[in-house]
């Protein structure tokens, strides 16, 4: 007898509705040897059913270039839950000589408020340099954001950050996000791709104690656009140093993918 197998994909359905910005943020630089990060919420709150997406860049851990996940766990005051979304390493052959960056994200089901709700972040290993920058994204109601596609990367060993692109996607509403990890405390700001936002309004956030090759900053451009795609090429005020970069491809969905599900359909043999 011989079976037909079938696999049936359940994938989280396709809204169209407007992504938007919102006004709450978390931001924090650290120089201390330590596994850990943490920022107080400012600006504005960020209030239930919005997204709100952190951004690190760090000194790396491991040596070599390579996806990579620093960060094992972001808590805040209101016990929101966070999700990893990129990661990725350049690691210049030993550890702490290069720099890492990485994307999360949370669906907030509980406000965080402006000048009292907190975040505290885990890293795997002790590291000196930390930086973390978190923004919020308006969505409508019951919605999330999820990833398109995979997201791409690229790794600079002193020069400018480089060109990365998506292309033959379905035609979307989406918000494109790139996040630079760079060392260097001169990257206070970056000037962004043509048609792209600064996060935060200067681009960058960054260390600055601790020389030209050991600081570390995070600097990040979004832009929300309806199209197959898009490509990223910032510029950095310092153009001589190692950096990494992560670009991600987000969509407006009713839910998060609920797990794949087989259906098996035997069919007889004639």
């Amino acid at each position: 007898m011989k079976q037909l197998f079938i696999l049936v994909l359940l994938f989280a359905p396709l809204v169209h509705a407007a992504i938007g910005t919102g006004g709450g943020n978390c931001s924090a630089v650290e120089e201390t040897s330590d596994n850990s990060l943490g920022c107080t919420v400012g600006t504005q709150n960020v209030e239930v059913g919005n997204i709100f997406i952190c951004r690190f860049g760090n000194d790396n851990a491991g040596s070599g270039d390579a996806a990579d996940q620093e960060v094992t766990e972001i808590a805040d005051s209101g016990g929101n839950q966070y999700a990893f979304l990129a990661g990725y390493r350049n690691g210049q052959g030993s550890a702490t000589t290069g720099a890492q960056v990485e994307v999360w994200l949370s669906k907030i089901t509980t406000q965080l408020t402006s000048g009292s709700s907190t975040l505290t972040v885990t890293f795997q290993n002790n590291l000196t340099d930390k930086t973390m920058e978190c923004s919020e994204f308006t969505v409508a109601a019951g919605n999330t954001l999820v990833q398109s596609t995979a997201y791409v990367f690229e790794t600079q060993d002193g020069a400018d950050a480089g060109s990365l692109a998506f292309s033959g996607l379905s035609s979307l509403e989406r918000l494109y996000l790139r996040a630079t990890a760079t060392e260097s405390n001169a990257a206070v700001s970056m000037t962004a791709s043509a048609f792209f936002t600064l996060l935060p309004t200067d681009g960058c956030t960054n260390t600055t104690g601790g020389g030209e090759a050991t600081d570390m900053g995070i600097c990040t451009e979004y832009r929300i656009f309806t199209g197959t795609g898009t490509s990223s090429n910032p510029t950095l005020v310092d153009t001589t140093n190692d950096n990494v970069s992560v670009f991600l491809a987000l969509h407006e969905a009713a839910s998060a993918p609920p797990p794949r599900r087989r259906v098996f359909a035997p069919s007889v043999s004639q």
